[in-house]
């Protein structure tokens, strides 16, 4: 059978909206996209090319009246659909075969089972005035665990910046004069020790009691909007990067206490705009003492955010947030199939049975842009990946700098120009745990290895 062979980048799918939310890539709606097709016996698959990105549909003959009176003699049937991307010197594409000059770039995330490492969703603090615990020696901070970027937890854990650029060392000061936090490679000297993950300061000589001492910091899990687990792979310098490959690396003595997740977000600017329209969807049922509203199955592609504005229209006196979507498979109890929505607020008292609210992306949002890759269970990472390694044994001693554990890898490798993050689309990749369990054990930590060029 005659098929469509996308060459390379990012593709979205639009075959459950259907062809006439697709077709607006191409009357101008959204843009006036080339594209091909191909005829599959029943359907029809379409292709549009978005410099990076290819737009697919696919439909069923019997619904297909306006494609074949309007579109279908207006593209050729074509087996191959060619992005935008990196060429050889004569123009074709750049395949394994072609060895190109890029930068490498590599991505090292938290330890999972550390989370005064967890730094991508940690926020700011800065100059807390901290609590004398009454010897005038260790004082306490209101948020933790601190983030500890100065013991060799992160690889390249020098180079880290938030958002904002701001590092994530711990700053002390007492009545406004900076201390120096004892550096691990001494062991001895300085003005105070940190225990990160109690989110105290202990000075090496008590003070007298009559001082203020402030710390700016970072503590994990401060935001709201992610999973305080969570590692995010994203381009640099307006750079867009290309996925090589991914590495799981495991401590001989972990234990899996949660599922970790691997998806991929972009902005919903770029890869949905249709989500920032407003839709009314109605109420199906609610439960007010749980924080819930059940709303149609049909309405999921509407609820891919995990965070966006509810704004009521009739039996709702509030806006609220969406914490989470589930769908309740059939079978289970009326209604027998329906979203859960989980609100962060209380419910507004005005929404009953039959009520509808509206539902609108508001630009800027992150959305997922494929089903993400779960794995409960180390046998699931070893089936999926396309390697593991015998385990590396201990090395270099018993202090800090060492292994003092065996290691274990498990190895993915992805085709050159098939993964893609284009800051123009904001996409990125974010790893995470279900249910921000740390892992027991010393350390599980994910490496991206990647390439990077001009977007």
């Amino acid at each position: 059978m005659t098929q469509l062979k996308i060459n390379n980048g990012v593709v979205l799918d639009y075959t459950q909206d259907g062809w006439a939310e697709f077709k607006k890539w191409l009357d101008g709606t959204y843009a006036r996209l080339t594209y091909a097709w191909v005829d599959e016996g029943l359907a029809y698959q379409i292709a549009a090319v978005d410099g990076p990105v290819c737009r697919t549909c696919s439909i069923n003959k019997t619904d297909a009246t306006d494609f074949e009176a309007n579109y279908k003699t207006n593209a050729p049937t074509t087996q191959s659909v060619h992005l935008d991307g990196p060429e050889s010197a004569d123009g074709a594409p750049i395949t394994a075969g072609v060895k190109p000059a890029r930068p490498k770039l590599t991505f090292i995330s938290c330890n999972f089972c550390d989370q005064t490492t967890w730094f991508d969703a940690a926020a700011r603090v800065v100059d807390e005035v901290a609590v004398d615990q009454g010897d005038h020696q260790d004082y306490v901070v209101a948020h933790g665990p601190l983030i500890d970027v100065f013991h060799g937890k992160i690889t390249f854990e020098d180079k880290l910046r938030d958002a904002n650029g701001h590092s994530y060392r711990v700053v002390v000061k007492v009545n406004g004069v900076e201390k120096d936090e004892q550096d691990p490679h001494l062991g001895t000297g300085g003005d105070y020790t940190l225990d990160y993950a109690l989110k105290t300061v202990h000075f090496l000589t008590p003070l007298t009691g009559t001082e203020t001492v402030q710390v700016t910091y970072h503590y994990a899990g401060g935001n709201p909007g992610l999973p305080a687990s969570t590692y995010i792979v994203r381009p640099i310098d307006g750079k867009m990067l290309i996925v090589d490959r991914v590495e799981v690396q495991f401590s001989g003595d972990i234990e899996l206490t949660d599922t970790f997740k691997f998806q991929a977000f972009g902005l919903v600017d770029a890869c949905a705009p249709q989500l920032m329209q407003s839709a009314t969807i109605p109420i199906v049922a609610i439960d007010p003492l749980n924080n819930k509203v059940y709303l149609p199955t049909d309405v999921r592609m509407a609820l891919l955010a995990g965070v966006f504005a509810i704004a009521g229209s009739t039996g709702n006196d509030g806006t609220y947030h969406v914490k989470s979507v589930d769908v309740v498979p059939s079978g289970q109890p009326s209604p027998a199939q329906f979203t859960v929505i989980k609100t962060i607020e209380a419910l507004p008292s005005a929404v009953a049975d039959g009520a509808v609210i509206t539902v609108a992306l508001p630009s800027g949002t992150n959305i997922p842009v494929a089903e993400p890759l779960v794995y409960k269970t180390f046998l699931d990472l070893l089936n999926d990946s396309n390697e593991s390694h015998p385990p590396y044994p201990v090395l270099g001693g018993s202090n800090w700098r060492a292994l003092t554990k065996s290691t274990y890898l498990f190895t993915w490798y992805y085709e050159v120009g098939t993964t893609l993050l284009d800051p123009n689309l904001g996409t990125h990749i974010r790893v995470w745990m279900e249910h921000d369990e740390k892992c027991a054990g010393t350390f599980g930590i994910a490496a991206v290895y990647c390439t990077s060029e001009d977007a």
